[in-house]
């Protein structure tokens, strides 16, 4: 089985994938979001010239948890050979813990596209597919590229850049439907992902605006991708996987976390980092909005994280929201 049949095989069993964020998406995340359903979890992208440089926190980046089972490992950079060569001694480090080499082309923060990385290769082709060729001969797990529109607004190029990935070797390619100029603003046109599932042959990964599991169940049907990426919206919402799997297969309305189902899961994120060391808990902060969003004090929530400072103030935070919503009836009280 060739590397492209082997990410149609993995996609054609699990539709559901969750994007690389920077900030957000450590091991720890990842492995809950597995957790409820997410078929394939991708590190945040990594500098392949901090891996070669022996980066300590770049190296962090790498770790993939037991709860994972293997991850993709999303790589950026300009340099061919120097992708290549750290694209190898990751597949090296992580063995079948990887589950594949993803080329982030698409990244539009200002520090990375002025190296001529992330979103910028949109704007050199040749380089872009001469990267795309040099990992692909390096690693034995399949290679797939992320991308954008284009890079400036009104210039859709992603089905000519798509066709010029897969032939330079790209097993899939996820694509995001703004440009890179429009960093996150205003919506994604799923009608640019739906015509470069048309030209090209092998998988295409739909991202953007995927906030429910409407928008998932939508954004399969108007692109005809072969899977989905969600990124913002599965923040402190793991449940979109299980809500969204249940509803394709089903089409029957999922149901809904309550306030006790989230407390214990916030719960479960927050010792999770604690256990790892004492400053990572501070990440959890980045999270309440979204485990809490829509239930009621949900302002007054958030605002109560961004003073927790260590495991210990967050399990008494959590304390006092499961007092408060018991003593106003939202939960039953029983702590599962």
């Amino acid at each position: 089985m060739n590397s492209v049949e082997r990410m149609r095989e993995r996609l054609g069993s699990n539709r559901l994938l969750l994007a690389p964020m920077a900030g957000y998406t450590d091991a720890i995340f990842r492995g809950i979001c597995k957790e409820f359903g997410c078929g394939l979890t991708c590190t945040e992208m990594v500098s392949a010239q901090g891996i070669a440089y022996n980066n300590d926190k770049t190296l962090d980046y790498l770790e993939i948890s037991d709860a994972e089972g293997d991850a993709a490992v999303q790589l950026f950079g300009s340099d061919p050979a120097v992708i290549a060569e750290q694209a190898a001694r990751v597949e090296e480090m992580l063995g079948s813990k990887l589950a594949a080499i993803d080329l982030n082309m698409g990244c539009p923060v200002p520090k990375v596209v002025k190296k001529g990385e992330g979103s910028a290769l949109m704007k050199d082709v040749p380089r872009a597919a001469q990267i795309v060729s040099a990992v692909r001969d390096a690693v034995g797990v399949p290679v797939t590229v992320k991308f954008r529109r284009g890079f400036e607004a009104g210039e859709d190029i992603a089905a000519e850049f798509g066709l010029a990935m897969q032939d330079a070797g790209a097993s899939a390619c996820c694509v995001h439907g703004r440009f890179a100029s429009d960093f996150y603003h205003g919506g994604a046109n799923w009608d640019s992902i739906a015509r470069v599932k048309e030209a090209l042959e092998i998988p295409i990964v739909a991202s953007g605006d995927l906030f429910d599991h409407h928008a998932i169940a939508d954004c399969l049907e108007q692109t005809g991708a072969d899977a989905v990426m969600v990124a913002r919206g599965a923040i402190g919402n793991s449940w979109i996987f299980e809500q969204a799997r249940s509803f394709l297969e089903t089409d029957e309305e999922p149901s809904s976390p309550g306030l006790g189902e989230r407390l214990d899961v916030a719960r479960t994120h927050a010792r999770r980092l604690g256990e790892r060391d004492a400053h990572s808990v501070i990440k959890m902060r980045s999270f309440i909005g979204g485990y809490f969003k829509g239930m009621p004090g949900a302002a007054k929530i958030r605002e109560g994280a961004m003073h927790c400072d260590s495991i210990d103030e967050f399990e008494r935070y959590f304390d006092e929201i499961e007092r408060l919503a018991i003593e106003r009836g939202y939960i039953d009280g029983v702590r599962r």
